[in-house]
């Protein structure tokens, strides 16, 4: 019987890809990927720090693996694993795996499919995982260029799980994306990285290397295929990446942005590494040189300190501007942050009170985005099938969502739209 292997992921866009490398790892070794509600004989955790919720709903999964198959061997790794590293396992079914970057070799390889062909569970000897490419399916793939944050927000633990900035050499960058392309068949290239807009500043070059540059190679690539830009510090959003990638076609007219807030105040309280005077700046020129642009953002609520005026600065900002989508999160505190420390904490109730305000506002601005497209034609990229509605649904380049009536032989084709 061909051993099972399942996986869930928490938290960002590189933990994602770390999950598939894993699992791309595991199918090479002669498992079968399946899904994470099955039994299976291998149960991958790959968790989350950011936030406790992460970490809660982490311990969860490593619950459920363990409901579904008690004799399962259970691998948990990911940022909750690095930010408790003192903590012991209680079972020896639990492998808790700190550095991902190390489970490529045969013998580990061999380990695992023994374990499983055997269902010797006893066997605690610990394995690692290397990185490599991976996909969220066939025709959308991520693409991690850059790891670490060396921007210590007082709300964050990332640069303490993460590590400095550490970026992949253009080279090896260029000839990942063009094997995904050529030979997988890659449509969306999806750039990402723990702080994506650093890409370059740790390269010890004579001329300088930065993510413009990665852009620029891998848009040479001769083939049908566009890339697409994941979230992106403000500011990075300068005239040099604008420009470069404003005559650029295979570019996605979509930019994600992390403000978190409005309020200089808050923004001081944030330690964020920039000021709302460079951000609105930066968003406006994104305005200037792609007009049609869907610009997305994150935002914090309740920070403690944040006041009702540092909130009305906030929402007026975001309305004004009209960003054609919201990620709103309330603020959870995280303990080992300086925003633990901080005084003049919000109550739960006026956190929320502000957070259903930014909701509310998020619908507004949506629709107002999405009805400027009324009628009008967008190129649409194919990529799941649901044979049991036997719909379509795929993205425009501007992060719109459509769906329409069609067959699975049509996953990865590019076709004209018009929104309605």
């Amino acid at each position: 019987m061909t051993p099972k292997i399942a996986a869930h992921t928490l938290g960002c866009k590189v933990n994602q890809y770390d999950t598939e490398q894993i699992l791309k790892t595991f199918q090479q070794a002669g498992f079968e990927i399946i899904d994470f509600c099955h039994q299976a004989d291998i149960y991958l955790i790959n968790t989350c720090a950011v936030t406790q919720v992460a970490e809660h709903k982490s311990r969860q999964f490593v619950a459920k693996a363990k409901k579904t198959n008690p004799l399962a061997k259970i691998i948990i790794t990911g940022c909750a694993v690095k930010f408790n590293k003192n903590k012991k396992s209680n079972s020896d079914l639990v492998e808790i795996v700190e550095d991902q970057s190390s489970i490529e070799s045969l013998k580990a390889k061999q380990l695992f499919a023994e374990i499983c062909k055997q269902k010797d569970y006893a066997n605690n000897n610990k394995t690692f995982f290397k990185d490599s490419t991976t996909t969220t399916n066939r025709v959308r793939r991520f693409l991690v260029i850059q790891r670490g944050c060396e921007q210590f927000c007082s709300y964050c633990v990332i640069p303490y799980l993460r590590g400095r900035y550490f970026s992949n050499p253009l080279s090896e960058i260029v000839s990942e994306a063009k094997y995904l392309i050529e030979k997988e068949n890659t449509k969306e290239i999806i750039l990402t990285g723990i702080n994506l807009g650093s890409y370059g500043i740790d390269l010890q070059q004579d001329n300088k290397i930065r993510l413009t540059n990665v852009v620029e190679k891998i848009a040479k690539i001769d083939e049908n295929f566009r890339i697409r830009l994941s979230s992106i510090e403000p500011q990075y959003w300068d005239d040099d990446l604008l420009k470069s990638i404003k005559n650029n076609p295979k570019v996605c007219n979509h930019f994600h942005i992390p403000i978190q807030s409005a309020s200089e105040n808050v923004l001081k309280l944030m330690n964020r590494p920039t000021t709302l005077a460079t951000t609105k700046k930066n968003i406006e020129s994104i305005y200037n040189h792609f007009p049609d642009a869907a610009i997305t953002a994150d935002i914090i609520v309740g920070f403690p300190g944040e006041t009702d005026s540092d909130f009305n600065k906030t929402y007026s900002f975001l309305e004004k501007l009209s960003f054609a989508k919201l990620h709103i999160f309330k603020f959870s505190q995280r303990s080992g942050t300086k925003a633990e420390k901080l005084p003049n904490k919000i109550k739960t109730p006026i956190i929320k009170q502000r957070a259903d305000q930014l909701q509310k506002l998020n619908q507004k601005l949506t629709e107002e985005y999405q009805g400027k497209f009324v009628n009008k034609k967008l190129t649409v990229l194919w990529e799941q099938y649901n044979p049991k509605t036997k719909q379509l649904n795929g993205l425009s380049d501007n992060y719109l969502r459509f769906f329409k009536n069609g067959n699975k032989n049509e996953i990865g084709s590019f076709e004209e739209m018009i929104w309605q």
